[in-house]
């Protein structure tokens, strides 16, 4: 099972497969519906005035074993067990049964009442609902035909809306142009090639400096062409020292290089610069890397 979201990569968290195989070391997953993914590291970590406090790098893959209905919050599940028989607070039956796509994918074990209540506010909220939208069809049945259009016509134009065919044909245009969603490696890229600092590219786009570093390293394996100067370290000692380690542990993973660092220097590296300390491997350290793997 997959325990993070990644759309670019085709899984999210809760997603679930088999590995059938694997390539250079990653597990190749094959998920319910036929679709093979090659699963590679990847990244969390705590960032705090652009200095990592603490991170993590890992395959986002656990055994599709059991637990709690409290720990699957967030999970889109295609199949999922579930023994409701030991609920202890209301609405926490509905957290689990919400976490399936389709009943085709649930498979009940049991259940206790307490599993099947209602929270006695949303109840109440529920039922505040419910009278407020008899009173508005009570009132919608003594209308005229005339007046209900007007209303309607009101809350439209009310909204932005409009009634204009020409105005609405013209809008769907426009949101059918802005519907087309880019890819966010690919909204990155304009960033990229301006040579933005990673940090400011993180602080404009409102995400993690690691998952820049994940949007590069997708567009290096698509072959775009992106000029890395501007992102080289100062540090042309400390480059090399783990230029050194990738070769020396014969391995491009993070965490092995980090720590061979760690042993060999005691000093600590973080992520990000051993990360992209990775872009400027030579051709010959690559190769050097790719005989001992």
């Amino acid at each position: 099972m997959f325990v993070k979201n990644n759309p670019d990569e085709g899984y999210m968290n809760g997603s679930i497969g088999h590995v059938v195989g694997f390539d250079a070391g990653m597990p190749i997953v094959e998920l319910l519906d036929g679709t093979s993914i090659i699963c590679e590291e990847s990244s969390w970590s705590i960032e705090e005035h652009g200095k990592t406090k603490a991170a993590i790098s890992q395959i986002p893959l656990r055994l599709a074993w059991a637990i709690t209905v409290h720990k699957s919050q967030g999970m889109t599940l295609d199949t999922a067990v579930m023994n409701l028989l030991d609920a202890f607070v209301p609405g926490q039956g509905y957290v689990a049964l919400s976490r399936v796509r389709s009943l085709d994918g649930l498979i009940l074990r049991g259940f206790n009442s307490i599993s099947l209540e209602i929270d006695p506010r949303v109840r109440e909220y529920d039922e505040t609902i419910q009278r407020s939208c008899r009173t508005v069809v009570e009132d919608l049945e003594i209308m005229s035909p005339h007046e209900i259009a007007e209303k309607k016509t009101a809350t439209i134009e009310r909204f932005g809306g409009t009634l204009e065919a020409k105005k609405i044909s013209r809008q769907t245009s426009i949101n059918s142009v802005s519907s087309k969603k880019i890819p966010p490696h690919i909204e990155t890229l304009q960033y990229l090639e301006r040579g933005v600092p990673l940090e400011e590219i993180a602080e404009i786009r409102s995400l993690k400096v690691s998952t820049i570093f994940t949007h590069l390293e997708k567009l290096l394996e698509d072959d775009k062409k992106i000029d890395l100067s501007p992102y080289k370290p100062d540090d042309a000692e400390r480059l090399k020292f783990i230029h050194d380690a990738f070769v020396e542990t014969g391995t491009l993973k993070l965490t092995t290089v980090r720590q061979h660092l760690y042993n060999t220097y005691e000093e600590e590296y973080t992520y990000d610069e051993i990360r992209i300390a990775r872009f400027f491997l030579s051709e010959g350290d690559r190769m050097a890397i790719e005989e001992a793997g």
